[in-house]
């Protein structure tokens, strides 16, 4: 019997926070590496590249795989793989990450776009920036909790420890989501009032240049940040991670606070907000050699990015011109194909000049690109 639910299950929730633990990974294992693994900045930075470009292949096949196989499935499947890639990981160590980081970054693709567009269907037609934003909250959650985790358990118990638990984790999550129940079919606006469906494609590609430049500065800020602490500030590796966490930590806050105050948020005050906040926080990490001031700057960096994923993806759900996943499959594409790109692009500078920190001012530029390409989104509609 099909069900309708009327609101997003927790069993798509909870277990999205493993998929911001496993996107969010490399930050920590990366000092890890480059003390037990003798890993360079170049070395890293492939790694980014290797984790985002699998992540975008995943993503591009969205689109082609939900024909045949409902997107409940397509989370569930995803939660497998991610298991299996940190198993590997756990089982062969970092001497293969470049194979296991694909696996577990492969799976991220998809599984990102299935699920939110699984919370727009869940929202019954409704404001779907709320359930976007605590579905999101969740993932925010893996991500602030796994940094100290993992950097902290690197430090007392095994390798392969540490990775069981996440493939443990996922395991879990891929149980729940067979129990998913049948999302209701997305509701495709037929109003005469509503836009062209010339407006409607430059939609989607504008949605795709602001997720490739915001998850290519998300990436490129919260990846690199432990090792940025451990140099700039002299954090011990142990303690790398907690800027991290802190940096998830208020994108978890503010989200919570987007979820619960949805009905009143407008779209362009959050965005036009939050890049401004995100530029200052990004600024105080990047200027800093005080652990307390690169901790509030983490915050600030953290809050300011929140409330730009799901303002975006709720932007473009509700003006699709299709009932299909595969438009929000390729905006998700792009998204990881910049965090393939601006994280690796940040580990080549700062190998050839010397410096993480001036290599970082990557992120910094995104951030001030993506003024402008936030006013092309929010643009009002044009009519018929």
């Amino acid at each position: 019997m099909s069900r309708q639910p009327g609101r997003v299950p927790l069993l798509l929730n909870l277990p999205f926070a493993v998929s911001g633990a496993a996107t969010v990974l490399l930050g920590p294992l990366l000092p890890y590496f480059n003390t037990h693994a003798a890993l360079t900045d170049e070395q890293a930075g492939r790694l980014f590249l290797v984790q985002f470009l699998a992540s975008t292949s995943g993503a591009l096949l969205l689109g082609f795989v939900s024909r045949w196989l409902r997107l409940e499935r397509v989370v569930a499947a995803c939660y497998l793989t991610i298991g299996v890639g940190a198993a590997g990981l756990a089982w062969m160590g970092p001497a293969t990450a470049p194979a296991w980081v694909a696996v577990y970054g492969f799976a991220t693709g998809p599984l990102n776009p299935a699920a939110n567009a699984l919370a727009a269907r869940y929202a019954a037609r409704g404001n779907a920036v709320g359930p976007l934003s605590l579905l999101n909250l969740c993932w925010s959650l893996g991500a602030v909790m796994a940094p100290p985790l993992v950097s902290f358990g690197l430090g007392r118990v095994s390798f392969a420890a540490v990775l069981g638990v996440l493939g443990l984790l996922a395991l879990a999550g891929a149980a729940a989501a067979m129990y998913l129940p049948l999302a209701p079919a997305p509701h495709v606006s037929a109003r005469m009032d509503g836009p062209r469906p010339s407006n409607r494609n430059y939609q989607v590609l504008w949605t795709a240049l602001f997720l490739f430049l915001y998850v290519g500065a998300e990436t490129s800020v919260s990846g690199w940040l432990p090792l940025h602490a451990f140099r700039r500030t002299g954090l011990e590796a142990s303690l790398s991670g907690l800027p991290q966490a802190m940096f998830w930590a208020a994108i978890a806050a503010v989200r919570l606070f987007a979820g619960i105050k949805s009905a009143a948020a407008q779209p362009q005050a959050w965005m036009l907000t939050g890049l401004a906040v995100a530029a200052t926080g990004t600024g105080v990490l990047l200027t800093t050699e005080r652990v307390s001031f690169l901790l509030a700057g983490a915050l600030l960096a953290g809050a300011g990015f929140a409330p730009l994923f799901p303002a975006a993806v709720a932007n473009l759900e509700q003006n699709r011109s299709d009932a299909s996943a595969s438009r929000t499959g390729y905006a998700f594409a792009a998204g990881g194909l910049g965090g393939a790109v601006f994280p690796w692009l940040v580990g080549e500078v700062s190998k050839s000049s010397g410096s993480l920190t001036s290599a970082l001012l990557i992120a910094v530029a995104c951030v001030v690109c993506l003024f402008g390409v936030s006013a092309a989104l929010l643009r009002p509609r044009v009519t018929q």
